[in-house]
């Protein structure tokens, strides 16, 4: 899959998470240069969230939510652990 196929799909399944909360994407963005770490603004009612991504860890406005421990060598997990972190914090 291409990378921006790839990125409609993501986000694709972010929004599944977001709207029976309604809350919605600000901004999505891969860097694929640098490990394809991510950065995930979310909006909801009043409060802005910020989702990174860093070498596998994962943090919403700067607390960290997972650490890597989770991740195993040649698996692409980041972005399933990202949708876990979003439920985690925002749908409880």
């Amino acid at each position: 899959m291409n990378k921006k196929k790839n990125e409609i799909n993501m986000l694709n399944k972010i929004n599944s998470v977001l709207e029976p909360i309604n809350a919605q994407v600000i901004r999505f963005d891969i860097y694929y240069e640098v490990f394809g770490n991510m950065i995930l603004e979310i909006i909801m009612g009043n409060e802005r969230h910020k989702f990174v991504t860093d070498k596998g860890e994962i943090f919403h406005n700067q607390h960290l939510v997972f650490d890597n421990s989770y991740h195993e060598a040649g698996k692409h997990d980041t972005f399933d652990y990202l949708l876990k972190a979003i439920k985690k914090v925002l749908v409880n």
